[in-house]
């Protein structure tokens, strides 16, 4: 098993829990998330909960993912709509 420098096993950077909390704050303050990391950072941080800088930083990075995820499907079915519209 290889592991970083800090000790985390590598490939396993985001665990099922902090994947859960951060789909659930997406679903419920989705338009406060962006796919700037900096900003996602901020917003998570602005909720007062007892997340370590660590934890903050992986939900913040996994957010972006997922917004960057969803802007690429969002402009994919847009792209096909005006092909079937042409």
């Amino acid at each position: 098993m290889l592991r970083n420098s800090s000790g985390d096993v590598m490939g396993n950077s985001m665990l099922k829990p902090l994947k859960t909390k951060t789909d659930f704050m997406l679903d419920e303050l989705g338009d406060k998330f962006d796919t700037d990391f900096e900003k996602n950072k901020k917003t998570i941080s602005n909720l007062k909960l007892p997340f370590s800088k660590k934890t903050v930083n992986r939900m913040a990075g996994y957010a972006v993912r997922v917004k960057k995820r969803v802007q690429k499907k969002n402009k994919a079915q847009d792209k096909n709509q005006m092909i079937l519209i042409s």
